[in-house]
């Protein structure tokens, strides 16, 4: 809202960026005058290099031209700025790895406890296969399969509620920043959550493998 008495709004316009479309520009000796600003003062100086191995003598040097005069100002340079914002962004992923790790664990756990009862359960069956003839590769084959496709669901699952996620990141910062997935960031996640659950699975795959048919059928 425009509070200057007088000021009429003869336009508004649209970036889809919040960076700039909360800004309101008038012209500026307006502004000056409206806020007792002197003609030779400014909030913000850019400066733009020809040749960016220029950059820091430059800065350097119009950092001590404002001492020179006492003239209290803070030079950053963008290269530094980028710099700052990248680490951060590095922490972030770190941050995000250990997430993964601790969710890909966890999921890793309940595929081999899943499997784990399901061999339990399934003992009696497993014997009856033993004794009409299969072999142990061909139930170790089955149970690594089942595992597999306990850990592809999972990575779906977990993947599709990524994606909720994300899209309503976007929509709250719409235009100051964007999250995606790529191509190569979903196979990983996919190949990921399948692997765990064949490795958590070789274990209870191998007991079901393992089942003796007569100590099974003596039992039933």
């Amino acid at each position: 809202m425009v509070c200057y008495p007088g000021v009429e709004v003869v336009g508004i316009f649209s970036l889809e960026t919040k960076t700039y479309d909360e800004f309101v520009y008038m012209p500026i000796k307006f502004v000056r005058t409206h806020n007792n600003m002197k003609l030779n003062e400014y909030s913000t100086i850019l400066i733009k290099v020809k040749n960016e191995n220029d950059l820091d003598r430059i800065a350097r040097e119009f950092k001590n031209l404002l001492v020179k005069h006492k003239i209290e100002a803070t030079v950053m340079k963008v290269r530094d700025a980028i710099k700052g914002f990248q680490e951060l962004v590095n922490t972030f992923d770190l941050f995000l790895l250990a997430v993964s790790l601790t969710a890909g664990i966890t999921d890793g756990m309940g595929i081999a406890i899943t499997m784990l009862i399901s061999v339990i359960e399934r003992l009696p069956e497993f014997g009856v296969f033993k004794a009409v003839g299969w072999r142990n590769k061909n139930i170790l084959q089955i149970m690594i399969i089942k595992s597999a496709i306990l850990g592809f669901s999972g990575a779906m699952l977990g993947t599709a509620i990524g994606l909720v996620g994300i899209q309503l990141f976007n929509e709250i910062l719409t235009g100051q920043m964007t999250a995606i997935i790529t191509w190569n960031t979903f196979l990983e996640m996919i190949v990921f959550g399948t692997a765990v659950g064949i490795v958590d699975g070789i274990y209870p795959a191998l007991k079901a493998s393992r089942v003796k048919p007569i100590e099974i059928l003596q039992g039933m």
